[in-house]
């Protein structure tokens, strides 16, 4: 079999939308047949074409036979030369005709073209159309052919007709040839034709057979006619005749009269005697013409043979004499049966004869008269042999009246009806022939509206069938369309997805490496063949699904060909679909999909938490800076300074506070609120740099190993949170460590999926260590602010936080993946560098500025006015401002050239709407903010020329004034 193409058979499952069978290959095209050898194919065409010719004439089998040998063509060579050596034995065999011959072949001939053009695989049947009308065309011109050369036109219809059921049977035999989509189509259409062409040939035939019968039922009235009127009148004046003893010349007229004019085919007698010496003489005659006509007919009688004459004498019995054309009263002639009678013989003893003529026209008028000839529905021939001559001497054409009676080679056969009759008057045999005249049987215009019914009948029918046809193809395009997107949406769906028939077999199902094919059976699937609890709850997803509920079921696998033997989870999804035989059954990988959903919820929880931490900071930093602030004042205060005791109490208070700064920092940055002071730095040379440090903080009580592969390592990161961040996780790892162990610090460049799942370009810096590693509960929270596993008072639980959070804020991540009795590995991971550091400005305090007006915002009244007073000591003139709407009006009064300006002012507009605005306002005015906590701290960054974090110094303070409003000396320095 061919496998040129593959379809897909869905008989199985129903009027689903979507749904599809187990794949069966099958072949384009048919195989045509094929013959082991030339010559058999040959022989065997033969033999059929020459049986075929033998067959009725109207199959024209022989035709068939050559069409199919067309249609073979490409397949065997041989079988058109066997058909054609066929048809032309087969003719010669039952003397077919030239024109039959030539017209067979030409026939397959004409059809090559027809059969040869093969179908696409996108042709609509109604296409069958034009090649069913090809053929009847090939047909009438082949009738055609046939009729030129056998010189018969009269019935071109029905001989194409003829062939045309030879080559609508040999289309329908080759047919079977084609693709098997067009070949029920086209066997189909090809009958429907071939059938209404032999109804309409049955027609013709009925019609024929009537006609024939009824010219046999007038031929045969005629005939009686014809005899009968002779009889009769032959009676009449034989009776009349002797039964006058005592006719003679004197008393023939008035004895004969009455039966001249009483019998209207009698034209004339003649009273003839003989003499002794047996010469006829006529002495007396009687005619309805006159002397023309009795001198035309004496003349005739003179010139007859005595014989016939002497033989009615002596046999005392009527003689006929023959046929004669004698003249009638209009001038014309008219043909006439001259009969001679014996009369009793006269006084001397003689003997005498009466001769008397009956005319043909009268007596086959006469006849006729009762027929459908009267109606000139027929023409009625009369044929007489005359010396070896056929002559017609009789016509029922009025257009023949009148006219002599002409020779003729042959009886013709005028509309291929006839019916032939033989009389024979005397010792003459005549021959009376009936053919059917112009108006002859079934009236033309309902022939015409019968023939027109049938044939439309025949073209609705295969209107009927190719519609048929066209709306079962276009099923089947739709069918194959639905297939080919129910592959596609197989394909392009992810895991193993299939569809089950009723049996738990797979129907159709995409690629993927974990599942079965078509064909086969759902439990033989490798994810769970080895486990029966799961299979058995699978095949029960199946039956439920059948009774429309849905299905979900998750599944641990382990691939047992991996050498790690990792856990693979698997969900499986069965739904039903309408066809109640079938199933949907998805089972899909989902174990990277839980893990960045574990990933995502996570960074949504701690997102959440560090909003929470990063709010309560907010308050609790401003209570420290303002507290610190205050502190610090109060601790150059004289009388503070001077008093040891007070000295002392100010610096422990000082120092707690700026522990609590510390917390709340740490809060704050996990957050990601805290101003990042970012900078390029090479990893290779900041981890030389920071080595020293983790050596100190592992006390030599475990090895360190540091890896740091391949270049492009550089990160734009603030490297002092990088080093807190770094020094945090080794103390954590130090921790772990019960014994001896080791932390390895591996640093690389590569591409690492995210937790959307897509991949990119990192910097990763993972440290591993060989401790007692962390439960996956654990494992999950260790990011989460204030989570520790170390004992009260061992730890504030903020470390790991702060560096998932510095990850996060400098445009990476961290992850945590831990075995427990293992060790952990702790990652971060950042973008890469890939532009040159930008020093800093450095340099001493400025003690002259560029500005003197500075506006303070914050919503602590307090930390305003401490910040207005630290600026004030330093010669600045202040206003300060504690909601946006004091901060535009104080701007508008006061026109200030620096703000110090909180982030967040809990109100309508926080710090940066409300810089924004005045920056509108006055564009030169310079921005410094502060913030203890903001979602907007690159916003800020971008907006102001530096970004103070709470609490902050006044050191600080003067150290970001005299970067940004110091004023520098011509050589780069600040001014002092």
């Amino acid at each position: 079999m061919d496998r040129s193409s593959v379809t897909i058979d869905t008989e199985r499952l129903g009027d689903a939308a979507l749904h599809d069978s187990v794949i069966d290959v099958a072949a384009r095209h048919r195989r045509l047949p094929e013959w082991s050898h030339p010559t058999l194919t040959a022989t065997a065409f033969v033999v059929l074409a020459f049986l075929a010719s033998f067959a009725p004439d109207w199959l024209r089998l022989e035709t068939a036979v050559a069409i199919v040998a067309v249609a073979l063509w490409p397949v065997n060579a041989s079988a058109i030369a066997g058909a054609a050596v066929g048809v032309i034995a087969g003719n010669l065999a039952t003397t077919g005709s030239l024109g039959q011959l030539v017209a067979t072949l030409g026939c397959a001939a004409l059809a090559m073209p027809v059969f040869h053009r093969r179908p696409h695989r996108d042709d609509r049947p109604s296409w069958l159309g034009v090649r069913l009308t090809a053929l009847a065309v090939i047909a009438f011109a082949a009738a055609g052919i046939e009729h030129l050369l056998t010189s018969d036109h009269d019935r071109w219809i029905e001989h194409g007709l003829h062939i045309a059921i030879g080559i609508f049977l040999g289309a329908a035999a080759a047919s079977l040839l084609q693709a098997r989509r067009v070949s029920g189509p086209l066997l189909s259409t090809s009958m429907t034709p071939a059938a209404t062409s032999a109804s309409v040939l049955f027609t013709f035939g009925y019609w024929d057979d009537r006609d024939e019968s009824l010219l046999r039922i007038t031929n045969e009235t005629v005939s009686v006619g014809l005899l009968q009127g002779i009889t009769d009148d032959l009676n009449a004046v034989n009776n009349k005749a002797t039964s006058t003893p005592d006719l003679d010349a004197a008393n023939f007229g008035q004895s004969l009269q009455a039966t001249l004019l009483g019998q209207a085919s009698v034209r004339g007698m003649q009273l003839v005697e003989f003499d002794s010496g047996g010469e006829a003489i006529i002495t007396a005659a009687l005619s309805e013409t006159g002397d023309t006509y009795d001198a035309a007919l004496g003349d005739w009688l003179a010139e007859r043979d005595a014989d016939l004459i002497e033989s009615s004498i002596a046999f005392g019995v009527s003689e006929y004499l023959g046929l004669l054309e004698l003249p009638t009263i209009d001038g014309a002639t008219e043909p006439s049966f001259v009969y001679v009678v014996p009369l009793f013989p006269d006084a001397s003893g003689a003997p005498r004869v009466l001769a008397y003529t009956l005319s043909l026209n009268s007596i086959l008028e006469t006849a006729i008269t009762p027929t459908i000839v009267a109606q000139g529905d027929a023409r009625i021939d009369l044929y007489t042999l005359d010396g070896g001559v056929l002559r017609r001497v009789w016509d029922s054409d009025p257009a023949d009246a009148g006219a002599d009676p002409a020779p003729v080679d042959e009886i013709t056969d005028q509309r291929a009806i006839l019916d032939v009759t033989t009389i024979t008057i005397g010792d003459v045999e005549f021959t009376l022939t009936a053919q059917p005249g112009e108006a002859f049987g079934t009236p033309p215009n309902y022939r015409r509206l019968l023939l027109g019914l049938e044939g439309i009948g025949g073209l609705l029918l295969v209107g009927l069938i190719l519609g048929g046809a066209d709306q079962a193809f276009a099923r089947e395009r739709e069918r194959r369309r639905r297939e080919a997107l129910l592959a596609a949406a197989l394909q392009g769906s992810p895991g193993w997805t299939a569809v089950v028939d009723a049996n738990d077999r797979v129907v159709m199902a995409n690629n993927d490496e974990h599942g079965v094919p078509a064909g086969a059976l759902v439990a033989d699937s490798e994810i769970w063949a080895a486990d029966d609890d799961t299979r058995h709850e699978v095949l029960a997803m199946l039956e439920r699904a059948r009774a429309g509920e849905d299905s979900v079921l998750t599944h641990h696998w382990t691939d047992p060909d991996e050498s790690d033997n990792s856990m693979r989870i698997f969900q499986v999804d069965v739904r039903p679909l309408p066809d109640p035989r079938l199933v949907y059954l998805q089972c899909v990988d989902i174990t990277d999909q839980r893990d960045r959903a574990m990933r995502t919820a996570q960074s949504e929880r701690m997102e959440a938490i560090g909003v929470l931490a990063g709010s309560l900071a907010h308050d609790f930093n401003n209570l420290l800076f303002i507290t610190l602030g205050y502190l610090q004042m109060l601790e150059r205060q004289p009388i503070v300074a001077g008093d040891a005791q007070a000295s002392n109490f100010v610096g422990k208070a000082v120092e707690a506070v700026e522990r609590g700064a510390t917390v709340a920092k740490s809060l704050l940055s996990f957050a990601r609120s805290q101003p990042l002071e970012a900078s390029a730095i090479n990893m290779r040379q900041f981890l030389a740099d920071l080595q020293p440090l983790i050596d100190q903080a592992i006390h030599g009580a475990h090895d360190l190993a540091v890896d740091v592969e391949g270049d492009g390592l550089d990160v734009v990161v603030d490297p002092g949170r990088l080093s807190s961040g770094l020094l945090n996780i080794v103390f954590n790892a130090r921790d772990a460590m019960t014994a001896k162990g080791s932390i390895t610090i591996r640093v690389r460049r590569g591409e690492t999926a995210a937790s959307d799942g897509t991949l990119r370009e990192m910097v990763s810096i993972a440290v591993t260590d060989t401790g007692k590693g962390m439960s996956p509960d654990v494992a999950a929270r260790a990011f989460e602010p204030f989570f520790t596993t170390k004992q009260v008072g061992s730890g504030t639980g903020l470390g790991l936080a702060t560096v998932y959070s510095f990850a996060q804020q400098s445009g990476g991540w961290a992850t945590i993946d831990s075995t427990e009795g293992v060790g952990t590995t702790v990652s971060i991971f950042l973008p890469p560098a890939f532009s040159t550091h930008v020093a800093e400005p450095t340099g001493p305090a400025s003690t002259e500025w560029s500005v003197r007006r500075v506006l303070v915002i914050d919503d602590e009244p307090a930390l305003a006015d401490l910040v207005a007073a630290w600026l004030g000591d330093l010669g600045l003139s202040t206003r300060t401002a504690n909601t946006p709407e004091e901060a535009l009006t104080a701007a508008d009064e006061f026109g200030p050239q620096l703000v110090v300006s909180d982030a967040n002012l809990r109100a309508d507009m926080d710090g940066l709407d409300v810089a924004r605005e005045l920056v509108e306002r006055y564009p030169s005015l310079v921005v410094i903010f502060m913030t203890g906590f903001s979602d907007r701290i690159k916003a800020l960054q971008a907006a102001g020329v530096a970004v103070l974090a709470k609490p902050f110094t006044r050191d600080d303070l003067i150290r970001v004034l005299s970067q940004h409003v110091g004023i520098k000396e011509s050589d780069g320095t600040t001014a002092q």
